[in-house]
């Protein structure tokens, strides 16, 4: 690659604190858009849409016709009880999930001032310098800068048996472009 890069990175120097607040004034956080939450009565609507409901409850409505009042009450309240429950779980773990998600805070290293230090995934800019290490989920688009990995000395990973190989972890070095969308380029 060039040393050349977009207008977007200042340097491989990284941002200073002062540029990456600008930057996040002018583009706004990097995180995705927020999932809208349904009202829970339209979440209690939806569960009708289930067709095994639809079937069950027009079996009832038919039983109810035909004279079979206790059988078509029988399975009013077995299928009524049912998409209770099924709102209740629902309901409960689409809490749990957004109590989790409220305490894992994703984090980036970043490179800010010439030091590389914990960000906040939205707090992450276009222009800012990130380093990834094995395991790490990329925080933004990016451009790929630098990589560095080392390889097995030997087929132990694949072939199960102990040997010994390098332990560096992967890392990348990126500069992350704009949220709006795109592709990591090499």
């Amino acid at each position: 690659m060039s040393g050349e890069l977009t207008s977007a990175v200042s340097s491989r120097a990284g941002l200073t604190s002062a540029e990456a607040e600008r930057r996040l004034a002018q583009y706004g956080p990097n995180d995705p858009a927020p999932k809208k939450q349904r009202p829970c009565l339209v979440e209690l609507l939806l569960q009708f849409a289930n067709p095994l409901v639809a079937i069950l409850l027009l079996a009832s409505i038919v039983s109810a016709f035909v004279g079979e009042l206790v059988n078509a009450a029988i399975t009013i309240v077995i299928v009524s009880l049912s998409m209770a429950v099924n709102f209740v779980q629902t309901f409960r773990s689409q809490q749990a999930a957004d109590r989790l998600r409220a305490t894992v805070a994703p984090t980036a290293t970043v490179l800010r001032d010439g030091v590389f230090s914990e960000v906040h995934r939205a707090d992450v800019v276009p222009g800012d310098v990130v380093r990834l290490g094995a395991g790490d989920l990329v925080p933004a688009d990016a451009r790929l800068l630098e990589a560095k990995a080392s390889r097995p000395r030997s087929m132990s990973l694949m072939t199960r048996r102990t040997s010994s190989f390098s332990s560096r972890a992967f890392t990348f070095f990126i500069a992350a472009s704009s949220r709006a969308g795109g592709r990591l380029e090499t």
